[in-house]
């Protein structure tokens, strides 16, 4: 949650939709919203550079340039920054779902006309979604760690007798 709107009928036929952007000074936002803020930006940004850390390493295999250490290494920097991405979005999902099934509220300033507490508070379904989305995040990256390169072979033709 970035932002809060609401609608604020001037007359009969005409609503405004007014919007508040949240800032730090905001103190009426609960602990949890502020963090998960947090929470869900850095991982956008980790799972960015991860990606591009294995591409990197992808295109050495490729172009054979084979360094090992350097290879190896830029596949495990990848999958441990996408690692932390997946168990922050995972905290923030666990911690917003607590909030809702603890029904707990938000004070907004009496300017908002938004009550503390809706009538009634439901998880959606996203998050079966989130979770098997954390779940199979976690498992591409635990493959991206366990890669090794193959080790050199040199294959020799047989030769027949003719």
């Amino acid at each position: 949650m970035w932002k809060v709107c609401t609608y604020q009928s001037n007359s009969l036929q005409s609503k405004v939709i007014a919007c508040h952007l949240y800032t730090y000074s905001d103190t009426y936002l609960p602990l949890n919203i502020r963090i998960a803020q947090h929470l869900l930006l850095a991982p956008s940004l980790l799972i960015l550079q991860g990606k591009v850390l294995m591409v990197m390493g992808l295109q050495r295999v490729c172009v054979a340039h084979l360094q090992k250490e350097n290879t190896c290494n830029l596949f495990l920097a990848s999958g441990v920054l996408s690692n932390i991405a997946g168990t922050f979005i995972f905290i923030a999902m666990i911690w917003n779902y607590h909030s809702v099934m603890n029904e707990e509220g938000i004070r907004f300033p009496p300017s908002f006309h938004i009550p503390f507490r809706p009538d009634r508070q439901e998880i959606s379904s996203i998050i079966p979604m989130v979770v098997l989305a954390a779940i199979l995040m976690l498992l591409s990256e635990l493959f991206t760690l366990s890669y090794q390169l193959p080790t050199k072979s040199q294959v020799y033709p047989e030769v027949s007798e003719v």
